[in-house]
């Protein structure tokens, strides 16, 4: 019964993490267009497309830091 506490606990820590992070800060899909390539006659634009948020460092610092400290533990 314990390690279900402990679990639950972790878990809710987590999904509260996750939560506050979806609500203030949310996900943006972003595209950067890569080098263009020049083949015969066509010209190919790479593009590479990948979600970003504001604050993204803060939140993934936090995760880290949090599980970290568990592991540390």
């Amino acid at each position: 019964m314990q390690l279900f506490l402990v679990v639950g606990v972790l878990l809710s820590f987590d999904f509260a993490i996750m939560t506050v992070w979806y609500f203030l800060d949310p996900m943006k899909r972003s595209t950067k267009e890569l080098e263009p390539t020049i083949n015969e006659d066509i010209m190919t634009i790479p593009q590479m497309e990948f979600c970003q948020s504001t604050f993204m460092s803060y939140f993934v610092g936090v995760i880290y830091a949090y599980k970290g400290l568990l592991m540390v533990r």
